[in-house]
């Protein structure tokens, strides 16, 4: 990777994944600037997830697809994370995977149904993830395989406790229905006598987490 491309990953990092960017002082030069490009690419699909409300940005992530498939493509990010996945040898069944789920999230209203849904769509967004990391930290898999999952679903559930509000005005609700009487997402973003329900829903998705 040249130089200004590390350096706009870390760029990127620093600005919206706060955590990883202050994982990331603890750790190699080298490290760092793989890490950040893996953060980039699946940053950058969860971006096209949260604006493709049209049939143009679904086909960039579609196409994403077919490319990790292929194992080459034109979009420097890709490439990039393609380029990070031979060096490493890290598992593309995980990225497609985490590019599958965004594509659903595209295209859906999501509402999760109950706690094994939860946990099934945290390890396709965020246990993919953990993954996808354990080689570039140095962790090797099978060993380390199950741990980063663990992780990453836990980190994707503090996310969610984090912006139940925020996503349920884009009509996405990731607490499980039965948590909260299956009320939808336009009526968690609008109904305020829901607040109290919804604080123990949180509550319950932070224990689960821990």
């Amino acid at each position: 990777m040249k130089d200004a491309s590390i350096q706009s990953a870390a760029a990127t990092m620093k600005r919206n994944g706060k955590s990883f960017w202050f994982a990331s002082l603890f750790l190699p030069r080298q490290t760092t600037a793989d890490a950040a490009q893996l953060y980039v690419f699946c940053r950058t699909m969860d971006d096209l997830a949260d604006i493709a409300v049209t049939e143009s940005s679904r086909a960039v992530l579609a196409e994403v697809r077919s490319e990790l498939k292929r194992g080459i493509s034109s979009n420097p990010t890709v490439a990039d994370f393609l380029a990070l996945a031979r060096k490493y040898a890290l598992p593309l069944g995980a990225a497609d995977y985490l590019v599958a789920t965004f594509i659903e999230d595209a295209t859906t209203e999501l509402h999760i149904k109950d706690e094994n849904d939860l946990v099934r769509y945290c390890y396709r967004v965020a246990g993919t993830v953990g993954l996808m990391m354990s080689p570039i930290l140095g962790a090797g898999l099978p060993h380390a395989g199950e741990a980063a999952i663990h992780l990453g679903i836990a980190m994707q559930m503090t996310n969610i406790a984090r912006d139940v509000l925020e996503d349920a005005r884009k009509g996405r609700r990731y607490l499980p229905g039965c948590w909260v009487d299956h009320k939808n997402a336009q009526q968690i973003s609008t109904d305020t006598t829901l607040r109290p329900q919804i604080s123990t829903a949180v509550a319950q998705l932070l224990q689960l987490a821990d």
